[in-house]
């Protein structure tokens, strides 16, 4: 199961015992910002994700810009240079 299923799993079972007047040991307020907390995460996991695809984009983009700098016989490496950097950034928008 994963986090997301168990989490959405304990949050039907929160909604059932407060429709059913289960006493909680723990305080309603305090169990809903734990819910929160939780689907927080899983939003942020999800955006770590993005970012780390964009890194990678970045890296290889600088990669290949430092090739190309190492490699100074190209007589159209700035151009090669502005059009690796101007892909990357594209990708991302």
């Amino acid at each position: 199961m994963t986090d997301k299923n168990r989490l959405e799993e304990i949050k039907e079972i929160y909604r059932w015992a407060i429709e059913n007047s289960i006493a909680n040991r723990i305080a309603d307020s305090d169990i809903e910002w734990l819910i929160n907390q939780a689907e927080r995460v899983q939003d942020l996991k999800i955006m770590l994700k993005v970012l780390g695809e964009r890194n990678q984009r970045y890296k290889q983009a600088l990669e290949y810009i430092r090739e190309l700098a190492e490699y100074d016989e190209y007589e159209n490496t700035v151009e090669q240079v502005y059009n690796c950097t101007k892909k990357a950034l594209e990708e991302t928008e």
